[in-house]
């Protein structure tokens, strides 16, 4: 018995052994298996972290390389002005002209103030300066100076002598400085003024470098960017700072960025005290001082769990568990806060604009290979900063919390609502069907936000303007979707008209348009706009009412350029204002030249939105009235129901005031508007003019027939003309007067001419015979 005990004990040993040896091999591989886990697992996220940052460099690169091609677009499109040279051409001279006030230097001022008003967010001061240094004109914040406020020297400006030398064509970027007259750190980008006089001097244009730095800011705080100077490493513009007065900018003595100096790098990726740094060079132009990076960090990647495993902890296989279990806590921590970071707005908890960009590009994507249309719509709220100011800022961030969740039950769950910043955001419809489907989503959206909402003991509503791009239709990219609803947004929230559908004739923002509106205040100055005239006609004795006046442009370079081209522009500058009095001076003369011939014929004269709101439109129309000796019974003021609508109380006050001048008044393009019916019965108008989308589906559409059908009975009931637009045809025009329509205007009679053949048509055309039922 001993003797087997003890045999089993010698088997025992060697088997106790094994498992030891065992247990330490899996402890070890399990341990190795585990550091290769977190290895890998630190290594997907540096990738992920790189490739966001990657995404933030290449956007804010290209945001900072926008901004000075459109500093350097600005300032050449505004070199094109005539007005510079005009003020040489004289009389009187040009130091006169600068010091009288006289046109020459009014009309180098207006073109100044022009610019800048169309860029308030970005221009802080435009300038004009003689090739002597002489200060010729400037314009600060939108106000001209006095021109004995003028500089007589500011050749010692840092862009001045470069920009002489610099070819025409050729724009200028100077480093930073602070501008004494906005009183902030600037840029400039400036060109030389050449004619035929030789070189007049140096246009400048001054933007705000807090502005830059402002549209590369992140508001999660953990995400910064740097504008850093390649040359010497030293930091322009910091997303956390603000620029200011008292801190330094280019020094020598505040390198942070040896790697950048010298210029020597244009791309890559490093590590800096804990931050994870990606840089890329911005693209260098023409005549361009500046050579800037832009640095984009944040936080690198925790390595606190590789510090835990020393020797100790490789002994116990439970040791090695909880370090597995720690590392993959820690890794999928990290994972959520990145992602969190990468994706979320930190004040609503909504997706941000890295989230939007992705998944807006994703379904873009998508739309272009099926042949959807997705939309994004912008959304702005209006008169925001009253909220903040009002009730202070707690209050303004909750209602801004508040949005998502009112936002929601006008969309369908697939659909995506983000936060862009500030006050601005964007809602994602996936699938949007059409343009009228997205105008009902936005409009649905407007609405929910007017209901009131709870602010502390205050009940707040609030209005929205919203801008609708559609995709793939408005932009082959992301980027360009956002621009083009940015476009339409801020027309919405110029007219207040609440929803904007963009369109190519609504961005102002490129240099063939900006060219342009400074021709067109030249051509209304020197009189190259002409009148054509199309007659109205009576559908039942073809008696001729009268005629609708339409502006032409005789470019001397371009020929004729039709209305639709620069009437557009006008509309959304302050140059309407003074087209609109042009149009109706020129008419009325015609009218009186019309009238000492022997002929009485009244003429129709569009209003735009912007003279139908303006204080001094009334005075306008008496005093051109008395001035060609015209009766206010021969003057036709048509304006559109949308005009009406940006404020229909302020409306309905002048339009009486007409009425009671013994001015006649039409509704012009009824039909398509959305409140004609509830303000109709109030305006003292005289015409209903039916829109010719109507009228040309009139014979071919039943719908276009009871809609014209409808319009006309309403006109009759309420004792108005009814002038049917853009008849073409016979069958058009009977089918017109059996509906008991008594006017109509088109092709089918004549195309809008000149006054000269005008007149020849009254006296030889034929008159339609035609009856109507009512009529019988």
């Amino acid at each position: 018995m001993s003797e087997q005990r003890h045999s089993d004990t010698g088997i025992a040993w060697p088997r106790r052994k094994a498992g030891r040896l065992i247990l330490a091999v899996s402890v070890v591989l399990l341990v190795s298996s585990f550091v290769t886990t977190v290895n890998r697992t630190r290594a997907r996220q540096q990738a992920a972290l790189d490739a966001r940052l990657t995404g933030l460099v290449a956007d804010r690169t290209r945001t900072v390389a926008e901004s000075s091609e459109r500093a350097r677009s600005l300032v050449l499109a505004l070199a094109r002005n005539p007005a510079f040279a005009g003020l040489y051409t004289g009389p009187p001279d040009r130091a006169t002209a600068v010091a009288t006030g006289a046109p020459q230097a009014g009309r180098v001022n207006a073109a100044l103030a022009q610019f800048q008003q169309l860029y308030q967010r970005t221009a802080t001061e435009f300038g004009f300066i003689d090739r002597s240094g002489a200060e010729n004109a400037r314009v600060v914040n939108g106000h001209e100076v006095d021109p004995t406020d003028l500089s007589p020297d500011r050749s010692g400006q840092t862009f001045f002598h470069p920009v002489l030398g610099l070819p025409a064509g050729q724009s200028y970027e100077a480093e930073p400085f602070w501008s004494s007259d906005s009183a902030e750190w600037v840029l400039s980008a400036a060109t030389v003024i050449r004619s035929s006089l030789g070189t007049l001097g140096v246009l400048h244009f001054e933007r705000s470098l807090e502005g830059l730095r402002d549209a590369v800011a992140d508001e999660s705080g953990e995400t910064v960017t740097e504008i850093v100077d390649r040359r010497t490493g030293s930091v322009i513009a910091d997303s956390r700072t603000r620029v200011t007065r008292g801190r330094r900018l280019v020094t020598a003595d505040s390198t942070v960025y040896p790697f950048l100096a010298g210029g020597a790098a244009t791309s890559g990726a490093t590590t800096v005290d804990g931050r994870r740094l990606l840089y890329r060079a911005v693209p260098a132009s023409d005549g361009n001082h500046n050579d800037w990076a832009v640095v984009v960090s944040t936080p690198q990647v925790a390595t606190g769990i590789l510090a835990g495993l020393d020797g100790a902890s490789l002994s116990l296989a439970a040791s090695a568990l909880l370090l597995l279990v720690l590392v993959g806590l820690t890794a999928r921590t990290n994972q959520r806060r990145l992602h969190r970071v990468a994706m979320s707005d930190g004040l609503t908890g909504l997706p941000n604009r890295n989230r939007l960009l992705e998944a807006a590009s994703e379904q873009l994507a998508h739309a272009e290979r099926d042949g959807r249309t997705m939309a994004l719509l912008l959304l702005d709220l209006d008169r925001f900063k009253e909220i903040n100011d009002t009730l202070g800022h707690q209050w303004g961030d909750r209602l801004l919390q508040e949005i998502g969740p009112r936002i929601q039950p006008a969309i369908r769950q697939s659909d995506l609502v983000a936060r862009l910043g500030g006050d601005e955001f964007v809602i994602l419809l996936r699938d949007a069907g059409d343009e009228d489907t997205a105008r009902r989503v936005a409009e649905r959206i407007v609405s929910l936000l007017e209901q009131p909402f709870q602010l502390g003991d205050l009940a707040c509503g609030i209005e929205a303007s919203i801008g609708i791009a559609l995709g793939p239709r408005d932009g082959a990219d992301v980027h360009t979707l956002l621009q083009h609803a940015d476009v339409a947004m801020y027309v919405a929230k110029q007219n207040r008209h609440g929803v904007t559908v963009y369109e190519p004739t609504l961005d102002l923002h490129n240099p063939r348009k900006l060219s342009m509106l400074g021709e067109l205040r030249v051509a209304i100055e020197q009189r190259q706009l002409v009148l054509h005239y199309q007659p109205m006609n009576s559908l039942f004795d073809g008696a001729r009412p009268g005629v609708e006046a339409l502006v032409r442009w005789e470019h001397p370079e371009r020929g004729l350029i039709p209305p639709d081209e620069f009437i557009p522009l006008a509309e959304h500058t302050a140059l309407i204002q003074p087209l609109t009095a042009y149009v109706l001076d020129e008419a009325l003369a015609q009218c009186r030249r019309w009238l000492d011939g022997g002929h009485e014929i009244a003429v129709a004269v569009n209003v735009s939105a912007r003279s139908l709101h303006d204080p001094s439109f009334y005075d306008l129309v008496v005093g051109r009235l008395a001035a060609h000796g015209v009766g206010p019974e021969l003057l036709d003021l048509e304006i559109t129901e949308s005009a009406i609508m940006v404020d229909p109380k302020g409306a309905r006050e002048l339009l009486g005031r007409l009425h009671d001048l013994g001015v006649r008044l039409s509704i012009d393009d009824f039909g398509t508007g959305y409140s004609s019916l509830a303000y109709l019965k109030t305006l003292p108008v005289h015409t209903l003019k039916i829109d010719r989308s109507f009228v040309r589906g009139l014979e071919a559409d039943h719908s276009d027939a009871v809609i014209v059908q409808s319009v006309i009975d309403l006109g009759r009931n309420l004792g108005l003309s009814v002038v049917a637009e853009g008849v073409e045809d016979a069958p058009t025009a009977e089918r017109l007067a059996r509906l008991g329509c008594s006017l109509g205007q088109g092709w089918f009679w004549s195309r809008a001419v000149p006054a000269d053949q005008l007149a020849d048509w009254v006296v030889n055309s034929p008159v339609l015979a035609a009856e109507s039922d009512a009529a019988r």
